[in-house]
């Protein structure tokens, strides 16, 4: 996810886009601890749960959870206005719920 980030900064520039330092940074940093804590929750749950996550809702909720991130935080950027960082936290939210979690089978029963 750093890595991602990193790409995006070097993007934003090539085209020009004036970055500070100390902005650049800060959302580096963000990116790296909160895909670190995402990981740590996913592996918490699937070592502690009976039902483990599948892997396909877990990719899909964190595609959308990364991609609606990049893109407010590059609309951010062009427009200098931070609050369409709000608009984010909806669909964030929703991408983590289905991401973390697990699919509930209702015609398996377990004695």
């Amino acid at each position: 996810m750093t890595l991602g980030a990193l790409y995006v900064f070097f993007t934003l520039l090539n085209f020009g886009i004036q970055l500070s330092t100390a902005m650049v940074l800060g959302i580096l940093l963000l990116t790296h601890v909160a895909s670190w804590g995402i990981i740590g929750i996913i592996l918490t749950i699937n070592m502690s749960s009976a039902a483990p996550l599948q892997p396909s809702r877990v990719k899909v909720g964190l595609f959308v959870f990364m991609t609606s991130i990049i893109v407010f935080t590059i609309i951010s950027i062009l427009t200098t206005n931070w609050l369409f960082l709000l608009f984010s936290i909806p669909p964030n939210l929703i991408a983590l719920f289905t991401a973390l979690t697990p699919k509930r089978k209702d015609s398996e029963v377990t004695y």
